[in-house]
C-alpha cells in the first residue's frame, strides 16, 4: 500500500503531510535553536533529557505557545547541566 509524504519548508517550521489509504495527518515539527551554554559551565548531564520533557510539558500546563514550551524545557534543562547529579540545578516555577 503506497505511502506520500510531502514536506513543506517554512522558515522555522516544517509541515509533513502523511497520506495512506486516502487518509491524510498533517504534522508540525518546530525547528528552534536550544540554548547555549558555554563547555565549561557544564558539570553533568545526568538527566538533561528529562529536564527538558518537564520544562516542556510545565509550559503546557501553563497554556505556553508551543515555542514556549520548548524554550522553557531549554532553559530547565540548561539550568540542570550547571550541576552535579540527577536532580540538583532543577528550578522551581518561581526561579523561573
Amino acid at each position: 500500500v503506497p505511502i506520500l509524504i510531502q514536506l513543506d519548508i517554512q522558515s522555522t517550521s516544517y509541515i509533513i503531510k502523511v497520506i495512506h489509504n486516502q487518509i491524510v495527518k498533517e504534522f508540525k515539527i518546530i525547528r528552534m535553536d536550544s540554548m547555549k551554554m558555554p563547555l565549561d559551565q557544564i558539570k553533568d548531564t545526568t538527566g538533561a533529557g528529562d529536564a527538558f520533557i518537564g520544562g516542556f510539558l510545565s509550559g503546557l500546563l501553563y497554556k505556553l505557545s508551543l515555542q514556549n514550551c520548548l524554550r522553557l524545557g531549554s532553559l530547565v534543562a540548561s539550568l540542570k547541566i550547571n550541576q552535579m547529579g540527577s536532580r540538583a540545578g532543577l528550578p522551581t516555577i518561581q526561579q523561573i
